[in-house]
């Protein structure tokens, strides 16, 4: 049986998406581009959207620029997506950015992550083969 991690996306606006993440008994939050998949596949932008519902095949990877990191395959139109630390929506082109916790902390209005290496590290340890992502 693979092991799967979920994300609930709970909160979308036209400048980010955010959710929870859950993976046996870890948990924490994620943040992402704007929802702007239309019908699950129209509109799914490169650089401008987070990726469709659906579940993912994701492999551990040790990347050049952001360490140890998940890539997310099989994404419909898209390459190149990682789950990797980031603080604000500004910091991914699509990817998806884990955090311990979020709120603002640039005084933006918007919803940052906190302590993202420490969520990532979580997300990294739960050796997690897939990754569901659905709206709740």
């Amino acid at each position: 049986m693979k092991i799967r991690g979920i994300i609930y996306r709970t909160f979308k606006d036209a400048l980010q998406t955010l959710g929870e993440f859950q993976c046996g008994e870890f948990k924490c939050y994620t943040l992402e581009l704007p929802d702007l998949n239309n019908d699950g596949i129209e509109g799914n932008e490169i650089r401008k959207s987070c990726i469709p519902e659906g579940i993912y095949p994701v492999t551990i990877e040790n990347h050049r620029k952001f360490g140890w990191c998940y890539r997310v395959h099989n994404v419909p139109g898209r390459s190149g997506i990682l789950i990797h630390a980031g603080t604000h929506y500004k910091h991914t082109l699509g990817c998806i950015l884990p955090g311990t916790d979020q709120y603002d902390i640039t005084k933006d209005g918007l919803a940052d992550n906190i302590s993202s290496k420490k969520a990532l590290a979580g997300m990294v340890s739960c050796e997690m083969e897939e990754l569901e992502i659905v709206t709740i």
